[in-house]
């Protein structure tokens, strides 16, 4: 049974029957008829807009003139779509005005019989013109690109003509070299850089084999090497050999194909001689600039202790001759004392010279000069770790001990930016240089640093975690930062590459780091995640022997409460709190050892006649705590006096210079110290 076949068909008319008299002329015909009906110009322009019809059949009026806007809306829509006409019979001259406008049959409502057919006719000329519109658009096509293609012809051999001679000049303009060898190791062409590397004439390059100037391998490694080359390509550095024997570092790039049936080998090769020589120039350099970077913060970090060692061993020295006086007195009384016998007097006379002094006070200063002393030496022998990075000689090294220096180094960056935790599992030495390996950990921790947000510490960590795996130690130094970028990924290791801004890193850090450790046989890897975080893990070959770390030094110390004044001391540092308050007992003292405890102070009583905050601490900073007084209690804003060790952030030091208040370093100058803070309780409105 044949298919009917779908047929969209629009029908304009106005008489009621119009419809059904078109929908019985097409029973039993061979389509499937879809009909939809519309009653004026306007509605019939709004279906063939948004629906492709294919066919129309319009009732005619006795004039035509509804018929012959619609063919003409068909015309300028650009339709095909074609329109028969049924109605009366018509006048002979409107026929023709309505087939000269567009209609292709005229049907009488007697003779709606052939509508069908006729319908056939129309449906299949439509089709048979789409058909011929697809040929002949295939057909332009298929000219313009056989046009294209001729053209493309004329241009291939007029290019071909000039390809030989841009070829040489290209290659003879390259500051590399470049050669092509066959599979006989032949060299078959090369640009004159190539020779004159070599130290050989143009002439003499020509008749060269690879192993007359590969200097690092024989010649049946060549000769494999080479074979592998045929189908793939490689980027290596070796040596070359010129042709009066010296050798110089070469950094070739070499791939395979067919010229034609036979393959060869390209290469480009580039003398990096003095590249080297930069390099191991800039890893010091960077070395330096590492150095610089954190000058600032290890001041800051060395300042804290050494204000509170000076102001102990200061007073002591300043009080000493007058407890040497005491003695002195003492001991002449003692004489005469013993000389007429009187006993009870002497005993009374010494409770009276020295019952009031403290010696326990005297003790805790030179404590805490102690200990303030050894904070400086820890501090300089992280110094003195990272400076050995230029010794070759391999020791046994313990890996926690050179994360321990490189933590010291970078603790002061950290700590106002991260909580930095140690995860430390049970691992052997390994056999390094120990400033090198505390290169590499500076290094990172300065890149996970810069990956965090300065003043968020809570909500960020940096981690270093370490554990043995058979005979590899691991060490996984993780940060919460910003993360690193897929594009960014492939390129981390490359000398020089670095997303951070001009002046604050050269882009060797990474380089260098890995060169070092692949240098003592392990690797390096990084995973990260936008957004998350980056992890780097190290692995380097275990060392059995342990090499003999120093006992740390304790540097636990009792508080101090001294009563006097009406002035806030605020420092995180509890010796420079200490200090502080023995320099001020004239005063009623109040001490907080971070600003949090600060602000609840405040609130409670907020009458100070002098503030003196320490400017950089974790947490909340001098800067965050000016603000907040500031804004809460503004009257006591001006009273704030900051001290501190170096103002070594970039909103640290445009902070100072933005407000009023008065900045002391430490450590501090006595006389200076008091007479900022007596002129301030003077001013203070009582």
């Amino acid at each position: 049974m044949k298919r009917e076949q779908e047929l969209l068909l629009l029908l304009f008319g106005s008489s009621p029957t119009f419809e059904k008299e078109i929908t019985d002329a097409l029973t039993g015909s061979s389509f499937l008829v879809t009909t939809h009906s519309v009653r004026d110009t306007t509605a019939f322009y709004k279906a063939i807009t948004v629906q492709k019809w294919q066919m129309a059949i319009c009732e005619c009026d006795d004039t035509g003139s509804e018929v012959e806007i619609i063919l003409r809306q068909i015309r300028d829509f650009g339709a095909d779509l074609p329109v028969l006409v049924v109605g009366s019979p018509p006048q002979e001259s409107r026929l023709i005005k309505l087939m000269e406008a567009g209609a292709v049959d005229f049907f009488l409502y007697r003779r709606l019989a052939g509508l069908p057919y006729a319908l056939r006719r129309e449906f299949d000329a439509r089709e048979t013109r789409l058909t011929l519109r697809k040929i002949r658009s295939q057909l332009d096509e298929k000219s313009a690109e056989l046009e294209i293609k001729s053209l493309g012809a004329q241009q291939a051999e007029s290019d071909l003509k000039k390809e030989a001679t841009r070829r040489q000049v290209l290659m003879n303009a390259s500051r590399d070299g470049i050669a092509i060898f066959n599979q006989e190791h032949e060299v078959v062409e090369a640009n004159h850089r190539f020779s004159e590397m070599l130290g050989y004439t143009h002439e003499e390059a020509l008749q060269l084999h690879t192993w007359d100037l590969e200097d690092n391998m024989c010649e049946a490694d060549i000769r494999e090497a080479f074979g592998n080359l045929a189908q793939t390509s490689a980027t290596f550095e070796t040596k070359h050999r010129r042709k009066d024997g010296s050798t110089y570092d070469a950094e070739v790039s070499a791939s395979g194909a067919l010229v034609g049936d036979e393959p060869m080998v390209f290469t480009v090769s580039r003398d990096i001689t003095e590249k080297k020589k930069i390099q191991a120039s800039l890893a010091q350099s960077d070395r330096l600039t590492s150095m610089g970077m954190l000058a600032a913060g290890v001041a800051h970090e060395i300042n804290n202790p050494l204000a509170y060692v000076l102001y102990n061993l200061e007073t002591l020295a300043r009080e000493m001759p007058f407890f040497e006086q005491k003695l002195r007195s003492f001991r002449r009384k003692c004489h005469s004392m013993v000389h007429h016998g009187s006993l009870e007097a002497l005993r009374g006379d010494f409770y009276a010279s020295f019952g009031a002094i403290d010696f326990d006070k005297y003790n805790k200063r030179i404590r805490e000069a102690l200990e303030g002393t050894r904070r400086i030496q820890d501090i300089a022998g992280s110094l003195s770790t990272f400076s050995r990075v230029e010794r070759r000689q391999l020791v046994s090294v313990d890996v926690h001990y050179t994360i321990e220096c490189a933590a010291n180094m970078a603790f002061n960056e950290i700590k106002y930016r991260a909580k930095f935790v140690k995860d430390f599992g049970c691992i052997s030495n390994v056999m390094a240089s120990e400033g090198h390996i505390s290169q590499v950990f500076l290094n990172l921790l300065i890149n996970a640093v810069h990956a965090v947000e300065e003043g968020h510490v809570e909500d960020n960590e940096i981690r270093v975690r370490t554990w043995q795996d058979g005979e590899m130690v691991c060490i996984e130094v993780r940060d919460t930062g910003k993360g690193i970028s897929k594009d960014n990924m492939r390129r981390i290791f490359e000398p020089f590459f670095t997303t951070k801004n001009v002046g604050e890193g050269s882009g060797l850090g990474l380089s260098i780091s890995r060169n070092i450790i692949t240098g003592y046989g392990g690797d390096i890897d990084v995973q990260s995640e936008e957004g998350k975080g980056t992890s780097f893990i190290i692995r380097l070959p275990v060392r059995t022997d342990s090499a003999e770390i120093e006992d740390e030094i304790n540097n636990d110390c009792d508080a101090v409460t001294v009563s006097g004044g009406n002035i806030l001391i605020i420092d995180d540092e509890i010796n420079i709190v200490n200090a502080l308050a023995d320099i001020l007992y004239e005063y009623k003292v109040t001490t907080a050892y971070s600003a949090r405890d600060a602000i609840t102070k405040v609130d409670e009583r907020p009458h100070f006649d002098a503030i003196l905050c320490d400017l950089m601490m974790p947490e909340v900073t001098g800067m965050a705590f000016h603000e907040w007084i500031s804004e809460k209690h503004p009257a006591l804003a001006n009273k704030i006096i900051f001290v501190t060790g170096g103002a070594f952030t970039p909103n640290a030091r445009e902070f100072l210079t933005r407000v009023p208040n008065t900045c002391l370093n430490k450590p501090f100058n006595l006389s200076e110290l008091k007479q900022a803070v007596a002129q301030m309780v003077t001013t203070s409105p009582k």
